[in-house]
């Protein structure tokens, strides 16, 4: 089994059909959450998608792509109408948003998610108007419980491993944010810590159920765990499996902020607003040079580079500009 072959769900997490919404964090509710994230689009027909099946193994069915033609992006349904289904990208202005749409199996990830991820993250990539990416879930209840444990043993979907789209999510060149809009199980923590900045709400929990169910972690996964929160609190998260509250999440580094239910959807905009609003050039710049120092293997006359050309950049004499006229900048990318 290659490094990357897997990831996991936690077994403690069912399936449950949908219930009523009892307004209380941690309770399953019927219909999506409207979150109010910026990149949410609304009054836009869905394309049709068939979920699938919870009980669907790593073979997969042909809901996944050739490798020489990539899915087509879904369109995101009006909101409030998510339906159960693959990953949606939506797009609102320089924000866009990825957010995992199957409530009634806590968000899931299938074999066949793995390759529409890969095309939401190639269409943001080439949509060079897009300065930042919210990740998150529907509904109150689950981020997402990671990915199916019926195909937790495939080394892959049509040569697609799931440490390879989370490596994917954390090398995009646009600041990303988590907004984790419930608990978070398994491959799912992952995701999280792949994106730049990770948002909460009380009443959630992680677990990482690695050695309770056999499985041994990817690479990529245990890296990002020991460099985002250190050694100690990676082997406490890995080796232990016990669940977290989001508490000391926050005080764990796991989290950057936590608020209230009610404050999510109102916090996450502002977070991914604040992103968006940065000079872009120096942000994605920024970004790569910060994630290659934190994995030993920068450059230190690439980073000088690019301090010099930021120096000469029309959008440093903007930003100055702006700031002395009292104004928001009207950043270029030059």
């Amino acid at each position: 089994m290659s490094a990357d072959s897997s990831d996991f769900s936690d077994s403690s997490v069912p399936a449950p059909a949908q219930q009523p919404d009892s307004g209380t964090p941690g309770e399953p509710s019927a219909a999506p959450a409207q979150d109010g994230t910026a990149a949410t689009a609304a009054n836009q027909s869905p394309a049709q998608s068939t979920a699938a099946d919870s009980s669907s193994s790593a073979s997969g069915t042909d809901a996944a792509p050739e490798a020489v033609a990539p899915p087509e992006v879904p369109v995101p349904p009006p909101r409030g109408e998510f339906d159960d289904g693959p990953p949606w990208l939506s797009i609102d202005g320089q924000i866009a948003t990825i957010r995992f749409c199957r409530p009634s199996q806590h968000n899931r990830i299938d074999p066949e998610d793995l390759a529409v991820l890969m095309a939401h993250f190639d269409q943001i990539d080439r949509t060079e108007s897009l300065r930042a990416l919210v990740v998150t879930g529907t509904g109150t209840r689950t981020f997402s419980s990671g990915y199916t444990l019926s195909a937790v043993s495939s080394l892959s979907a049509n040569g697609i491993t799931f440490g390879m789209v989370v490596n994917r999510l954390e090398d995009l060149s646009i600041p990303t944010v988590c907004g984790l809009n419930g608990s978070v199980y398994g491959g799912a923590t992952d995701i999280a810590l792949a994106c730049d900045f990770r948002l909460g709400v009380t009443g959630s929990r992680l677990v990482m159920p690695a050695t309770r169910i056999g499985l041994h972690y990817y690479a990529g996964g245990m890296r990002r765990y020991v460099e985002r929160l250190g050694l100690n609190t990676a082997k406490r998260l890995f080796l232990l499996g016990q669940p977290i509250p989001a508490e000391e999440l926050l005080r764990l580094g796991y989290l950057h902020d936590l608020v209230e239910p009610a404050q999510f959807g109102d916090h996450l905009h502002t977070m991914a607003e604040q992103l968006a609003a940065g000079a872009p050039a120096v942000m994605r710049s920024m970004k790569k040079h910060l994630n290659a120092i934190s994995r030993g293997i920068y450059d230190e006359a690439t980073i000088q580079d690019a301090n010099i050309r930021s120096m000469r950049s029309n959008d440093l004499k903007e930003g100055l500009a702006a700031l002395k006229e009292k104004r928001a900048p009207n950043f270029k990318g030059n």
